[in-house]
């Protein structure tokens, strides 16, 4: 239907471009026929009004385009309106908590906006809002050391791990940083760590994920060893709870996720360990967190540079605040969305809310892209769209994209005839932040959380951010949602057309190692038993076969795969079921089979 609709208006812009094309041509033979008239002397009036015409033509054609820009840009508010906007820039940071003042765990939420002063060496302080993006809760410990074991074990194992496949223990201690801390309140709280090494290629982060067969937390000094279980340790980078963009609720994660799993690898780092049990041990003991890996795990043997921290975590530039005041006079077609009048480097991220000051005070504006109908006839609504800024005149820098209300003329604007005032709530983001934070900068955090002690940045991983909006942007949105699983089972190429539509989340300029690893892609027909309601139920859906090229060791294989696992069931239709089996080429790593899941897309 989309397809149809769409095909119908490419259909009537060609023909208004051909008339126009056609017009110009036919104005410019006339022209010449004058010239040649008058010996081949050019008439300047004659030029100027061809070049005129030129430049209107030109014109034209833009504001056609635009056109249909916009029809596909209303319809991207509709299904997904953060897809493909530019993800924001993440500042990493490290708390190093006081020891004096730090004694328990303290939960800093996601998209809590904190207020942050840089320390600069030589220079004034500089003051910069950020947002938290990722939930976390800071802990009064510190991981003094950490060990990579090889079997046999000379410390307490837990007493279902399986000692035959069991080669490896990575060892991580820790210590709180004073006797006052009661280690069971942090063992109650979910461990956010971060694995890191310097070696180009494959993250230490993926191997450990893939290896991984167990978690244990042993308690200094002590035979007994409780084991927490695999699926208690969790990369964020496949959770939803730590998604960086902003999503709606109608919006799909899994494609956020793989955005940012190729444009933010730092998120591939983390992981979180959460506890189930209550485990005794006095304040102010060690702990440790054994974490058992198979043969695969070897590799972390050749690694000189690992590294594992806690109470790392990454902001994000975006903050909310509320424009400037606009005055709608109905004489101008759009109305540019000032996020500061004094500050020309406050951008707009984005439009949430619009309201209409009156002598009733503020009433909200409903889009014209919602969930309940709007008269288009009588009613006042909103709409967007997304100019190039042109110097100081709307407080944007030339060059970059400014947002721009629309209002519409109908009943509405006879009952407010001299026009009104309104404002926006928006998300913003500072444009200069990559020359205010630095690498090895302290900044002080000033929230209402008792967070004692301070912050060292960790770097900036500026993410690039188009002059413009890309219109293709649109049309990938459109690919995306007609992608359909069967189309694996049809064309002739099925390894090219998934990697056609993961390159719809990633920039085109960039190279991705997961993608050239794709070797192989087969699917086909299965019928898969379910227990639905207490009957057993057999399910028909697909499944995927797919090899990936581990010759070169330079892909995060495990975290790639557990993605396009998450993938393929967005994809699949409710009714249908979906299973993965992942294999490799080289080193005799074993196949990766999950298990066959219902799918989760609502409409085939």
């Amino acid at each position: 239907m989309i397809n149809r609709m769409l095909k119908h208006f490419e259909d009537e812009l060609a023909s208004i471009r051909s008339g126009l094309e056609g017009f110009r041509k036919r104005f410019r033979r006339e022209a010449e026929h004058i010239n040649l008239n008058d010996k081949g002397q050019e008439d300047p009036n004659v030029t100027r009004l061809v070049d005129s015409f030129a430049w209107v033509s030109a014109k034209n054609a833009i504001q056609i385009d635009s056109l249909r820009t916009r029809h596909i840009e209303e319809f991207a508010q509709i299904v997904s309106p953060n897809l493909f906007r530019t993800l924001p820039t993440v500042v990493k940071a490290h708390f190093k908590p006081n020891p004096d003042d730090f004694n328990k765990p303290v939960f800093l939420d996601k998209k809590v906006e904190v207020e942050i002063d840089v320390i600069n060496k030589g220079d004034e302080n500089t003051q910069v809002t950020l947002c938290n993006s990722l939930p976390i809760t800071f802990s009064p410990v510190e991981i003094s050391s950490f060990k990579l074991e090889q079997t046999p074990f000379e410390h307490a194992i837990p007493e279902n791990l399986d000692t035959k496949h069991a080669l490896y223990c990575l060892r991580v201690a820790l210590d709180p940083i004073s006797l006052e801390v009661d280690m069971k309140q942090v063992l109650s709280q979910p461990l956010q760590l971060h694995f890191s090494n310097e070696s180009i290629g494959r993250n230490v982060a993926d191997i450990i994920n893939h290896a991984l067969l167990d978690v244990a937390i042993t308690i200094d000094n002590q035979d007994q060893s409780v084991s927490l279980g695999r699926e208690n340790f969790k990369p964020l980078v496949i959770d939803n709870d730590f998604i960086v963009s902003p999503i709606a609720k109608h919006e799909i994660p899994i494609y956020f996720k793989l955005k940012e799993y190729f444009s933010i690898p730092e998120k591939r780092h983390f992981f979180i360990v959460r506890n189930p049990y209550d485990i005794a041990v006095e304040p102010g003991q060690r702990v440790y967190l054994d974490f058992y890996l198979n043969e695969l795990g070897s590799a972390l043997v050749e690694e000189k540079k690992l590294e594992v921290k806690i109470n790392k975590t990454l902001f994000s530039n975006l903050f909310h605040q509320t424009s400037e005041p606009i005055r709608v006079n109905y004489q101008e077609l759009s109305y540019p969305v000032i996020a500061d009048a004094s500050q020309s480097h406050i951008q707009v991220y984005s439009i949430d809310r619009v309201f209409r000051i009156g002598n009733e005070g503020a009433t909200e504006i409903p889009p014209i892209l919602g969930k309940e109908a709007t008269d288009f006839n009588q009613q006042l609504y909103w709409s967007q769209t997304t100019k190039l800024g042109r110097g100081r005149n709307i407080k944007a820098l030339s060059g970059q994209e400014v947002k721009h209300l629309i209002f519409p003329l109908n009943k509405s604007s006879d009952t407010l005839q001299n026009g009104f005032t309104a404002y926006s709530e928006i998300t913003c983001f500072d444009a200069f932040l990559a020359n205010k934070v630095h690498v090895g900068n302290q900044i002080i955090v000033n929230t209402e959380e008792a967070l004692a002690g301070e912050f060292t940045v960790g770097g900036v991983a500026i993410q690039p951010n188009l002059v413009s909006t890309d219109e293709q942007n649109y049309w990938n949105m459109l690919k995306l949602l007609s992608f359909n699983m069967s189309q694996l089972l049809t064309v002739e190429n099925a390894k090219e057309s998934l990697k056609g539509f993961l390159r719809l989340f990633i920039n085109t300029n960039a190279t991705h190692h997961e993608l050239n690893v794709i070797y192989d892609v087969t699917a086909k027909k299965i019928n898969s038993p379910f227990l639905l309601e207490g009957r057993m139920v057999f399910v028909p859906g697909m499944k995927i076969e797919i090899t990936l090229d581990n010759s070169e060791l330079n892909a995060d294989y495990s975290l790639f795969i557990e993605l396009l696992n998450d993938f393929f069931l967005a994809q699949t239709a409710f009714d249908r079921c979906c299973q993965l089996m992942v294999s490799y080429t080289s080193f005799n790593w074993p196949t990766k089979v999950f298990d066959a899941q219902l799918g989760e897309r609502v409409c085939s």
